[in-house]
This record gives C-alpha cells, sequence and structure tokens, in this order.
C-alpha cells in the first residue's frame, strides 16, 4: 500500500481480491445507445449515433469486506447480456423519464429568475424618472453618470454607441387659455396639453 517498488498485476491470482489491493475497472470500446434522437437544429437531422467510450479507467484500494461482496478477479464484461436478470436498464429508463420533466423545469426556472432581475433592474432604472420629475438635468455629464451607473447592468452607457441601452424622458405641459395667447396662439378654444 506505502510502498515505493513498483506495482504487481495480481489479476490472476486466486487471492488478489483480498482488502489492501487496489482494483482497477476500466470501460473501453463500449458504445452506449442513445435513449432519444438527439436534435441540435431544425435543418440538421436528428442523431442517433451511439457514443462511443473509448477509455475510461477508475481506481481505488479493496476495503475489507464479506467473502460474498469482494469484486470479481479478471473478468470483462463484454456486453449487458452478461449482467445479472436484475440489472437491465429499468434504471435508465425511469432516469430518462424524470429528466425529461425536472430538465425544462430547471430551464424555466433559470429563465423565469434571469428575467425576474432583468425586471427588477429596469424598475430600479425606471426610478430616475422621478429625478427628472423634480427638475434634475440629465444632459449634464454627472447627472448621466448616475443615470448609467445605474442603468450598468442593463447596457446603459454614457459613450455613444457603445450601450444598448437608451432611457426616453419626457414631460408633459399644461397650456391653459393665457398661456396659450401668451405664446402667440391666438383663439385658443379651451385648455390644452402638447
Amino acid at each position: 500500500m506505502n510502498s515505493t517498488s513498483a506495482a504487481t498485476d495480481v489479476s490472476t491470482a486466486a487471492d488478489g481480491d483480498q482488502p489492501g489491493n487496489i482494483m482497477q475497472v476500466s470501460v473501453e470500446g463500449y458504445s452506449l445507445l442513445p435513449l432519444m434522437p438527439r436534435l441540435f437544429n431544425v435543418r440538421i437531422a436528428a442523431d442517433t449515433d451511439p457514443l462511443v467510450i473509448q477509455g475510461v479507467y477508475s481506481a481505488d484500494l479493496i476495503e475489507p469486506a464479506s467473502v460474498t461482496d469482494r469484486p470479481c478477479i479478471g473478468r470483462r464484461l463484454r456486453s449487458m447480456a452478461m449482467r445479472g436478470k436484475s440489472f437491465r436498464g429499468a434504471a435508465c429508463i425511469e432516469f430518462a423519464f424524470i429528466t425529461m420533466a425536472l430538465v425544462p423545469l430547471l430551464l424555466g426556472t433559470g429563465a423565469a429568475g434571469i428575467n425576474m432581475i432583468l425586471t427588477l433592474q429596469t424598475i430600479q432604472l425606471a426610478g430616475c424618472r422621478h429625478m427628472y420629475a423634480r427638475g434634475l438635468d440629465f444632459s449634464q455629464a454627472g447627472n448621466k453618470t448616475v443615470l448609467a451607473n445605474v442603468g450598468k447592468t442593463l447596457g446603459l452607457s454614457t459613450t455613444k454607441d457603445t450601450g444598448s441601452a437608451v432611457v426616453i424622458l419626457s414631460a408633459l405641459t399644461y397650456v391653459d387659455d393665457a398661456t396659450c395667447v401668451a405664446g402667440g396662439c391666438g383663439g385658443c378654444a379651451g385648455p390644452r396639453e402638447q
């Protein structure tokens, strides 16, 4: 176990499955058929090719166990048919059905979370309308910087042609008869907005 000498292959020895030995498991050249066709694009035909596992290796120390629980020595499983009758892929089918339900739920939760974050950021940016309504001049550089910092995650920028968001601020002005006449618009019929 803590030896500096080279490893000895005990896969052919009768006591090779004793505790303290290292067990290596490898899967080489195994063809894994897809449970359903894989669709990558509507313009490309469905992919039904098997996934060929070229080489997967794992190793671990054999722990003390009863004689019936010890690993087999030197056997190579060539196909799934060599396994016991209790292992016929039922777990894979159950996993596939559960995955068909859980993956869309997971993706939907992620999409809803991202949309919620963007909505909250937009509401925070829309709160700047109160500053504009109270007379803050957003044409000045300092005020633009404040607005750009609030909307930075939405793509708002103070530099021309670098951002992907736009803030449009507008104002409604009430025009009564006296203002209308003073503005040179004689004969106003009643109150107006412009």
